[in-house]
């Protein structure tokens, strides 16, 4: 091979356990130069709606709905300040936030008007139904039902029965919470390799998939969250201390934790926030998940975890005055005054106290946020300044080429914190809220990503069948996370960290199916390729 097309290899053995099963566990060994972490989406609207429906509808199969129906429908794929597409419309929402981001007006008013029954199809046309004396939910929802277009929502009774040419939701009530999904960007890894031609291309970070991931009206189905940098640049903000996978800027692959206190926060009108302890010059220090709010304060969904609380708050806490910023991703979807803003699962909030700003500034950063919600990030601490790119995922699995899960609490310390029944109630998590924490004894399809002594990258994925449905003998079984960490020693990582796995894990070699993906959707030996939204790719 010549320095201009580095050595990709791929290694696969069968493991036999004690019990008589066996697991599949495929190595690539990845060229350093070539690794590069991207976000992909599904180029045809309509297959990302009735994928997305069909997934949803399986959902409400297996809680046991009778006669399950499904709405799904399409966010806009490059979100814009709703200021510039629908200008002469109210921002606000019943709760005090003022909205900024087009796809959460979008989401906000199409759950209200399903809720309230105000939508049907007539014709097989979605039309409004709005009562005549709610004028601004006639023009809202107008609006948003002209901004996704003919084919931008979609019904669904199944993946195999017909659309009905008549609905109306006033009397067939949709179940919003389980069966209303917006969707986002996220496709399918073969769409991706016949658009980009990579030589190999495999899932990597976790994303909304679950209905208690994508709540909030500022979430779509599909989303990715935690740290992505790529080319340099910090797309997506480390929300939770766990564990990632990154290029350093001399070129080394290394394994971290991060989370907020790492970044500096570069606002519209330059106002720019630095962790407490770090601040330089004209940076404002902010607090992270704080109890006793300072003058600035940044709070995610596991704000109150730390404290052992057993039912996260999920809002800010209320204070007279405070200006608050709701931020996913790189976008400033809303703001609000006087705190108890709803969290979302995949952003974050900064909470402005009273006087930490002066009247003039607050005037001129909300000003500019009609025109301009992006914000940036940058690295503030020195081994951490030029990296080039980044996933986020976790828990870490090796470090010091050493098993890193025994007598770790893993929940706890990378702040996984999965939904869970508590005095009879469900009581929602933090993402991914369907985590199974079970290090030594549950099987999934794995995947994951270590470097060696060289700072070179290596792959480890393991077959299996997602919820555990493989059939011994047959499928191969899986890996705990614990076994998973054992595969990637054997293959001389020094450090390691793992990736989303279950029905996600999956990867093209050359444009064929380098492993069995592991959703089966009930079908006996059949698998099914599953959309993801962020990906790693060898570049050619």
């Amino acid at each position: 091979m010549t320095n201009d097309f580095p050595v990709l290899t791929k290694k696969q053995q069968t493991i036999t356990h004690a019990d008589g099963s066996f697991s599949e566990v495929i190595t690539f060994d990845l060229p350093a130069d070539r690794l590069v972490f991207r976000d992909i989406c599904q180029s045809d609207r309509g297959v990302r709606l009735n994928e997305s429906a069909d997934f949803r509808w399986l959902k409400a199969v297996k809680r046991g709905a009778d006669r399950p129906m499904v709405v799904a429908f399409n966010r806009l794929e490059r979100d814009e300040p709703l200021s510039r597409s629908l200008p002469e419309l109210d921002p606000g929402t019943e709760d005090g936030e003022v909205l900024l981001s087009t796809n959460s007006f979008l989401t906000y008013v199409l759950r209200k008007a399903f809720e309230q029954g105000w939508v049907r199809i007539k014709g097989g046309q979605w039309q409004p139904a709005v009562p005549a004396d709610q004028q601004v939910w006639q023009k809202r929802l107008q609006a948003c039902l002209d901004l996704s277009g003919p084919d931008g929502i979609l019904f669904s009774r199944g993946p195999f029965l017909p659309v009905p040419e008549d609905v109306d939701f006033s009397q067939d009530q949709l179940d919003v919470q389980h069966d209303l999904a917006p969707v986002d960007r996220f496709g399918f890894l073969v769409d991706e390799y016949w658009r980009s031609r990579p030589r190999l291309i495999f899932n990597t970070s976790y994303f909304l998939l679950e209905d208690e991931d994508y709540f909030s009206f500022h979430s779509g189905m599909g989303e990715a969250y935690n740290l992505w940098v790529g080319d340099g640049v910090v797309e997506r903000p480390p929300l939770y201390r766990r564990g990632a996978f990154f290029q350093k800027a001399d070129g080394r692959w290394e394994v971290g934790s991060f989370d907020l206190n790492d970044l500096a926060i570069i606002l519209p009108e330059n106002i720019e926030l630095a962790p407490a302890g770090m601040a330089q010059g004209e940076q404002i220090p902010f607090l992270l998940n704080p109890q006793v709010p300072g003058d600035v304060n940044l709070y995610t969904r596991y704000f109150g975890a730390e404290n052992g609380a057993q039912k996260l708050p999920g809002r800010t806490l209320e204070q007279a005055g405070a200006l608050e910023l709701l931020v996913v991703d790189r976008r400033i979807v809303s703001w609000k005054r006087g705190g108890r803003l709803e969290l979302p699962q995949n952003g974050f909030a900064i909470s402005f106290s009273p006087g930490a700003l002066s009247a003039a500034v607050e005037a001129r950063l909300l000003a500019a946020l009609k025109a301009n919600i992006t914000l940036s990030y940058r690295f503030v601490r020195p081994e951490y300044v030029g990296i080039r790119e980044a996933i986020q995922t976790g828990p870490v699995l090796v470090k010091d080429g050493a098993p890193y899960l025994t007598n770790r609490d893993v929940v706890r310390e990378e702040q996984f914190w999965p939904s869970r029944m508590i005095d009879g109630q469900r009581v929602m998590g933090v993402v991914p809220t369907d985590f199974d924490s079970r290090l030594d004894s549950a099987r999934h399809p794995r995947a994951a990503l270590g470097v060696r002594p060289d700072g070179s990258p290596v792959l480890v994925m393991v077959e299996g069948v997602s919820k555990g449905g493989g059939i011994a003998g047959k499928d191969s079984m899986g890996a705990t996370l614990t076994e998973l960490a054992g595969y990637l020693i054997q293959a001389g990582a020094q450090q390691a960290v793992n990736l989303d796995g279950g029905g996600s894990a999956q990867a093209l070699l050359y444009g064929g199916r380098a492993i069995t993906p592991g959703e089966r959707r009930g079908f006996e030996r059949v698998s099914f390729d599953r959309m993801v939204p962020s990906v790693g790719i060898i570049r050619r």
